[in-house]
Formats: structure tokens, C-alpha cells, sequence
């Protein structure tokens, strides 16, 4: 009887110990999976490529020709893409290219955006007769309910292979627990210890940001097209930024001229760190490890605060409409954000009383005293607004392009702009460098600190009784 109660116990074990083994290697093998997809769809490390031809194109503007490409993959709205463009099986050069660049010089320039890619051919042809064939080579789309099963599955095998460790823990506690108590205590002060050093790094890493500045003074050395050198420090921007002598009208013209020679035009691959396009670990490193994890969105950053792209001194005409759109509604002058086919500008209430509008573009220094909706109408009107500011025929011709009412979209704020989710981010992110050094140093404090503190107090306490005594 003993030695067959023995036996099953021995099985029992085996039996314990073999499931825990299954679901540890479930964990892991999900665990892999659920890594190396996440990993492929944030454009990260790519494990697999494909070809994808291009059937439908539809001339855009210029040399620009466009294509639906009927989901939003690798896009570069916020991040270069690594999908490449094959024309006759040759790689087109110039991937991630400005729009302007694509529709203005082409010669086999191509964006990936959203869901739209954007190309001219190697001689500036016509693709749609010119006899070649165009395929695009990317990174396999991961269908998006696969993806989260994957995810969903590998939660639950991490999920019950914790709670069945557990189960078998309690089961066998009390031959286990003398051993296990000394171990846990031994990993816990390794863990304060090493949440202290990590919290004393962060915060040390936010102090001596606060004495590095995100403008590189090589901004004004920068000569891009037309547009040339900014001239304009920062601290002269803000001179005029906080000038309000001046009328509504007059000072929409005087601010925008300012924020066009106070901020270079640059937004290019081989200034990502030299200009501080991918946030520095010391101005915010929530933004700055953001960038690895989430390329697409934080590794070229677009600042919301207004401040801190002032600070930078570098953008696209986004980041010109985010300034000044922001900057007239803390003067009290209504402004919205106006997201063009290819380009974006800002608009101003320069009176109240008869609802007065006007358009301004400080990426390119102009003001249009007319309304969207009457531009939209007429989207020619413009052409002596950019005329007066030394643009070409051609260039204009295509900036009315871009004005038409197509795919024009008007944003209420830089929130909505933006979206909340990527704003609210950056604001928590500044508070939270600073909060959460805090977390890491407090356990520390605890488990060394407060029991010795409580044990004198007690000990003072029983003396200060035995005196009364």
C-alpha cells in the first residue's frame, strides 16, 4: 500500500511538473511570435518581404503620380519607410522624398503615405504609358485580427501558466517556504538596489537636459531652395511672438514673416540627430525610446507644443502651422489648422465682428487675405498673394493645385490636428519623466529605511514608558 501510494504520488508530480514544462515553452513560443509580429508591423526588423504591382495610377500633380494602395502600411508620415519602388526591376532611387520634391524635380522620387503611394518615374514619363512596370517591395502586411490573436494567445498562456505555478506553489508551501522566504528577500534588495540606480540615472539624465538646448546652432547655417538662411534667434521670435501693440491684421503679417526666418525648412533623414528630429534622451526619454518602439510615429517627432518646436527651430509646413496656429489662439486671435492635399496651413479670425478669415502659410511667408471657402472657390485668387513674394509661375500653378477643395480637411486645434492620442502623450510625458524616477527610488526608501525608523520609534517609545515606570 505504501509503496503504491508513493508511485502515484511520484506521478502526480510528474504529471505537475510536466504541465508547468508545456505551458513555460507555450509562453515562450507565443511569447517569440507575439515579439518578432510586433516588431515586423512597427517597421522595426522586417522578416519578410514581398512584391505588390502597381495596376492603378492616377496622375496628381507635375511629375507626381499616385496610386491607392488600399491599406495603411509603412507609411512615412512620421518616420522613413523602408518600402522600396521597382520600376522594370530596377529600385527607384529617392524613397521617403518631400512631396514637392516628387512633383517638382521627380526623376524616380516616391513617398509611401497613409494609404497612398506617391511616385514620379526615373525620366519624369508618363508610368501610365510609358510600357514599364512598377512594383512595390515591402515588408508582408500582418493581417490585423491575426495579429491580435497572436497577442490574445499569448496573454492567456502567460496568464495561466502564472496562475498554475502558483496553484502548485500553495500546494507545496510548506516544504517550499523556509527556502523560498530567504531567496525572495535576497531578490528583493537586489531590485530596490537596482530600481535606485535606475532612478537616480533618469533623473540625472532630466537635470542636465535642462542645460542642453534642442537648437542646434547650425540651423542658420542651413540654406534650403527659395527660402535660404533663418535669420532670427529664438529670443528675437519671441520679441515679436509677445509684441500685441499691434493690430489683429498687422500682427497675423508680422508673425508669420517672423516664424518663416525664425524656423529652418529642414526635415531630412541625415539631420535626425544632428537637429534633434528624433527627441534626445535628455530632452524626454519616454519620446526618445518611443522612437524605437514606435518608428512610425515618434523617430521623426512633430512637436504640439509650440514651445518646443520654437525651441528646436526646424520643421515642415506642419510644424510652421502648429506655431503659429497655436500662438494666435494664446494672443486671443481664433486660429484653426487647414490639412491641404500635400501641404498644410493655418487660418485667422482677423475680425470678430464681420467674421473676417484670412489664410496664412509662414512655410512659405505669405498671407492670403481671403477665407478657405472663398480660395476653394477660386483657388486662384492666390496667385498674387505668393506672386509678391518672389514664387515662380510654376510653383504657384502648383500650390493651386494643392488649394482645391479636394481632400481638404479643417482642424479646431492642434489636439484635433495631431490626434489625442499623440498629444495627450507628449504633455503626460514631460510630467511623467520626473514622476517616475520618483517610483523607482521609493522602494528602496521603504525596505531599508522605514522598518529601521519604525523599530526606533518603538524603542524610544518603550523607553520613554520604563521612564514613567
Amino acid at each position: 500500500m505504501k509503496a503504491s501510494a508513493i508511485l502515484r504520488g511520484c506521478y502526480n508530480v510528474k504529471i505537475k511538473i510536466l504541465l508547468v514544462v508545456i505551458l513555460i515553452i507555450l509562453t515562450i513560443v507565443f511569447g517569440a511570435l507575439s515579439f518578432f509580429v510586433f516588431i515586423h508591423n512597427k517597421g522595426i526588423i522586417e522578416l519578410k518581404w514581398q512584391y505588390k504591382p502597381v495596376y492603378y495610377i492616377d496622375h496628381e500633380i507635375g511629375y507626381a503620380y499616385k496610386t491607392d494602395l488600399l491599406l495603411n502600411w509603412m507609411s512615412s508620415h512620421n518616420g522613413p519607410s523602408p518600402a522600396k519602388l521597382f520600376e522594370n526591376g530596377i529600385p527607384l532611387g529617392a524613397a521617403n522624398s518631400l512631396h514637392d520634391d516628387i512633383r517638382n524635380i521627380g526623376n524616380g522620387r516616391y513617398s509611401f503615405w497613409y494609404d497612398t503611394l506617391y511616385f514620379s518615374s526615373s525620366d519624369n514619363s508618363d508610368p501610365r504609358i510609358n510600357g514599364r512596370t512598377y512594383e512595390i517591395y515591402w515588408p508582408v502586411p500582418i493581417n490585423h485580427f491575426i495579429r491580435w490573436s497572436i497577442y490574445f494567445v499569448t496573454f492567456v498562456t502567460f496568464i495561466t501558466t502564472i496562475i498554475t505555478n502558483i496553484l502548485i506553489y500553495m500546494f507545496y508551501r510548506e516544504n517550499m517556504r523556509k527556502h523560498l522566504s530567504r531567496i525572495v528577500s535576497y531578490i528583493i534588495k537586489i531590485i530596490t538596489i537596482l530600481l535606485l540606480f535606475i532612478g537616480i540615472f533618469l533623473f540625472s539624465i532630466n537635470i542636465i537636459g535642462l542645460f542642453i538646448p534642442l537648437r542646434n546652432m547650425d540651423i542658420y547655417k542651413l540654406k534650403i531652395g527659395k527660402k535660404g538662411k533663418i535669420t532670427l534667434t529664438e529670443k528675437e521670435l519671441y520679441n515679436v511672438i509677445n509684441n500685441r501693440d499691434l493690430n489683429n491684421e498687422k500682427y497675423i503679417i508680422v508673425l508669420n514673416e517672423s516664424i518663416y526666418k525664425g524656423i529652418a525648412h529642414y526635415w531630412r533623414d541625415e539631420g535626425i540627430y544632428k537637429y534633434n528630429l528624433r527627441i534626445p534622451i535628455y530632452e524626454n526619454y519616454l519620446l526618445f525610446f518611443a522612437s524605437y518602439i514606435y518608428p512610425k510615429t515618434y523617430k521623426k517627432y512633430e512637436f504640439a507644443n509650440y514651445k518646443k518646436a520654437i525651441e528646436r527651430g526646424v520643421g515642415y509646413c506642419s510644424q510652421y502651422s502648429i506655431i503659429i496656429s497655436e500662438i494666435l489662439k494664446e494672443k486671443g486671435i481664433e486660429s484653426k489648422i487647414i490639412g491641404l492635399n500635400g501641404h498644410v496651413v493655418a487660418t485667422a479670425k482677423v475680425d470678430k465682428n464681420n467674421n473676417k478669415w484670412w489664410v496664412v502659410d509662414p512655410d512659405y511667408c505669405v498671407v492670403i487675405k481671403h477665407s478657405i471657402e472663398e480660395i476653394e472657390n477660386n483657388p486662384e485668387i492666390i496667385r498674387n498673394f505668393y506672386l509678391k513674394k518672389g514664387y515662380n509661375d510654376e510653383t504657384i500653378d502648383i500650390l493651386i493645385e494643392i488649394y482645391r477643395k479636394e481632400r481638404n480637411s479643417i482642424f479646431e486645434s492642434v489636439k484635433d490636428y495631431t490626434g489625442d492620442k499623440k498629444y495627450n502623450n507628449e504633455y503626460a510625458s514631460y510630467k511623467l519623466i520626473w514622476i517616475i524616477p520618483l517610483f523607482f527610488i521609493t522602494p528602496y526608501f521603504i525596505y531599508f529605511f522605514i522598518p529601521g525608523m519604525y523599530n526606533k520609534l518603538r524603542i524610544c517609545r518603550g523607553n520613554k514608558n520604563s521612564i514613567v515606570l
